[in-house]
């Protein structure tokens, strides 16, 4: 695998491991509370999902970078 095909995974690992500190910060300091230990677990599926689900929205209603101006009109119609 070359260098190219390699570089644009390296910035989502790297958000990736951001994001999982606090929730594991979370889930070891409550080890001897369950139900709050499954609360940061569950809150963190809730923003998960809402950031997907954004994201997703986003992508569908915002036109791509160098489409041509036809394209645009047909995505945002």
């Amino acid at each position: 695998m070359s260098l190219a095909e390699g570089a644009p995974v390296d910035p989502l690992i790297k958000v990736m491991n951001l994001a999982a500190l606090p929730i594991a910060f979370g889930v070891v300091t409550y080890v001897g509370d369950t139900w709050l230990r499954a609360l940061v677990v569950a809150l963190a599926g809730v923003i998960l999902t809402a950031a997907i689900i954004t994201e997703k929205r986003r992508s569908r209603t915002e036109p791509a970078e160098g489409q041509p101006p036809a394209m645009r009109e047909q995505v945002t119609a």
